[in-house]
């Protein structure tokens, strides 16, 4: 069982019948307990790999990016004048022309995975926003940083207010 397990050379051994049949369980335990965090370890490492070309494909947008001189509030530009029918949008073609001036080289379904994890609404279509969002999040949160909303009530002593302004009470 010592063996099976590698927790030892048999340098320490327990004594009593007892003992061992303590060692063997534990033993057994410590190799079931061993065993969950390396079938998740092990799953994520699997997802990773299998995902490693949009991350490597992404990886060179952003270096291509900083290469080029773009900085992401240069990106709603950019997608301007990549927008071939002006609807605000990139299109599939759109994306792949934009990678070809890029000199950024994509096989057609790496490009297309990297596509769809850009187009976060699944409209077939992707913006300045959901690339930005995805390619550079930390600069998506300054660039598109939602307005606060005040809760009705909370703008001061003005009192209530109606559609045509403040309501007099009293």
């Amino acid at each position: 069982m010592v063996t099976l397990t590698t927790v030892g050379y048999g340098d320490v051994v327990p004594v009593s019948p007892g003992g061992n049949i303590v060692v063997c369980v534990l033993m057994i335990v410590s190799a079931m307990y061993m065993a969950m965090p390396l079938g998740i370890v092990g799953k994520a490492f699997g997802s990773v790999w299998d995902d490693r070309h949009r991350l490597l494909l992404m990886q060179r947008l952003r270096t291509r990016f900083s290469t080029v001189g773009y900085d992401p509030q240069d990106i709603p530009g950019l997608f301007c004048s990549y927008d071939e029918n002006g609807d605000g949008e990139l299109s599939m073609e759109e994306f792949r022309q934009m990678l070809q001036q890029l000199e950024v080289e994509a096989k057609d379904e790496r490009a297309h995975d990297v596509f769809a994890a850009f187009d976060n609404d699944g409209s077939g279509a992707i913006d300045d926003s959901e690339f930005i969002k995805t390619l550079f999040p930390t600069a998506y949160k300054s660039m598109y940083k939602e307005p606060e909303r005040i809760d009705e009530g909370d703008e001061g002593n003005e009192g209530p207010q109606g559609p045509e302004g403040p309501v007099a009470t009293g």
